[in-house]
């Protein structure tokens, strides 16, 4: 300050001089070009900012199931630089790589690993670990059947470990038999193991050898642990020449199973006696591949009053509807269909299906129908239209691998909106449209469609008044197959910016657009 020549006019009231007037004047001026260029950085930078901020909106907003799906093919190292982005990238890695850690899947041969299995459920987890054991017996059976045979599973250090109450109460446990009879070599050396019998949860593969008299597995359900709330079932499709086991259904512990899944390849008399000895059912998934409708008498109907969520794989009408016909769930609100009709061109797949289930008869239940979720689905686009306009409740829609070409339903729609009737689907809040094709998916036509939908939505207003909401999409889904490059991906997301822009702001609806990699 002392060298400062101006320094005196800070500490004095005497007005400065004509010549140090001009001196300041002219260091001012001096001082013009170095303030011009630091205004011009300073602009650049903040424009760099807002680009910035920009690109990472969209992306920071991305539900977390969404993140987690792009974080499975990532490696640990690019996963680790993903997660600094922001705290929600953050949450979805960190809950990834517990699920991860929590997880594990150990396949045996000859005899179950005990000193791995120890070890990992000695391991400190945050939440619920998953185990997972299978018997790999390449094809061939396990012998326990006979006396002689040791079964692999009743290993004495792997039967210790069930002793021990610390080791298997918080664990959702899988176990893959290669026969049926290893369940009950296991269950007999158990015994009365706590921590067998007050299991909530359990899955259970069986093979397709049921080696010996089918009559000793009549009570194979019968050593389930009383305890369970969740259970999974898989029967793999019987060997060649084998018959049905006559398996009988226990009360304890069907009755109070909340979430059951079973797979049978078998025929709808065993399906059904396990659905129908479980009547408080709150969610409920089948899988009928190669399964058949084999019963010739009349058969009273199966009625579940609790569930609110079925799942149907291979529900091929010809083969099950009768079997489907027989379930009574009025409290449903939640339907995924996967590979309706079998056939993989079936185009009448989806409406035999829902016609099985009573869905396209019965106005009572079509209200209460919220989520739908759809995959590889065939039938042509005036059908699909037909079934959508009878649910005008619908809330969310999951769709994958459907062709959206130039004759999806979608265009049908599209033509339905230029007149004055009401949109498709009026209540949708979320649509999800997985496995698209680059080449036959025209997303800057759908834009259109969204738009020109969510206008329509707004004029109508009821449905918006009986959410209680804005009317009109809220979140929108698109993921493109792998044969789709993220380059790709983003120079369609740029060609249809302003769109995408426009839709948020003056709709409210997010659009994610994904490249899914098998």
């Amino acid at each position: 300050m002392e060298d400062d020549p101006y320094a005196h006019l800070f500490r004095t009231n005497h007005p400065p001089g004509q010549i140090e007037i001009t001196s300041l004047q002219q260091g001012v001026e001096s001082m013009l070009p170095r303030i011009s260029q630091l205004r011009s950085e300073l602009e650049f930078l903040e424009g760099k900012l807002r680009l910035y901020r920009l690109a990472l909106s969209p992306t920071r907003r991305l539900p977390a199931e969404i993140l987690t799906e792009i974080f499975t093919f990532l490696d640990d190292k690019t996963l680790l630089k993903t997660s600094m982005v922001c705290r929600a990238w953050y949450s979805a890695s960190a809950a990834l790589s517990a699920k991860t850690i929590s997880t594990n899947r150990i396949s045996f041969y000859l005899d179950v690993p005990y000193a791995q299995v120890g070890s990992w459920l000695s391991k400190p987890v945050k939440g619920i670990k998953t185990l997972k054991l299978e018997h790999d017996a390449c094809d061939r059976p396990c012998g326990c059947y006979k006396s002689t045979v040791q079964c692999p599973w009743t290993a004495p250090k792997f039967i210790a470990l069930w002793s021990e109450p610390s080791k298997f109460p918080d664990v959702d446990l899988g176990l893959n038999f290669s026969s049926p009879h290893c369940l009950l070599s296991l269950v007999g050396g158990i015994g009365l193991a706590p921590s067998w019998r007050s299991r909530s949860n359990l899955d259970l593969t069986f093979g397709g050898s049921w080696p010996g008299r089918s009559t000793k597995y009549r009570t194979l359900l019968n050593y389930l642990p009383d305890a369970l709330k969740t259970l999974s079932l898989r029967f793999r499709e019987l060997d060649r020449g084998r018959s049905i086991p006559p398996i009988e259904i226990p009360a304890t512990p069907f009755d109070t199973l909340t979430t059951l899944a079973l797979d049978c390849s078998w025929n709808s008399p065993f399906v059904l006696s396990v659905v129908r000895a479980s009547p408080n059912l709150g969610d409920l998934s089948l899988s009928f591949w190669n399964c058949r409708h084999t019963w010739t008498e009349t058969v009273a109907p199966v009625s579940l009053p609790k569930v609110h969520t079925l799942c149907l794989k291979y529900a091929d009408a010809d083969a099950v509807g009768q079997t489907i016909q027989l379930l009574r769930l009025p409290a449903l609100e939640h339907l995924r269909l996967y590979n309706p009709g079998r056939a993989w061109c079936d185009p009448h797949g989806l409406r035999k299906a829902l016609t099985s289930l009573r869905l396209l008869s019965s106005t009572q239940h079509i209200h209460r129908i919220r989520s739908l979720d759809l995959d590889r689905v065939r039938d042509d686009a005036q059908a699909l239209w037909d079934i959508f306009s009878t649910f005008p409740f619908l809330e969310n829609l999951t769709l994958k691998e459907v062709d959206f070409g130039a004759s999806c339903f979608l265009t049908l729609d599209r033509q339905h909106l230029e007149g004055t009737a009401r949109p498709l689907l009026p209540a949708l809040r979320k649509l999800e449209m997985w496995v698209l094709d680059l080449h036959t998916f025209d997303l800057a036509l759908f834009l259109l469609y969204v738009k020109a939908r969510q206008a329509k939505a707004r004029e109508g207003g009821d449905v918006g008044e009986r959410s209680g909401g804005p009317v009109g999409l809220r979140q929108i889904i698109l993921s493109y197959n792998y044969a789709a490059t993220g380059a790709q991906v983003d120079a369609v997301r740029k060609e249809n910016s302003t769109m995408l822009r426009t839709l948020s702001e003056d709709f409210g609806s997010e659009v994610h657009i994904l490249v899914r990699r098998l």
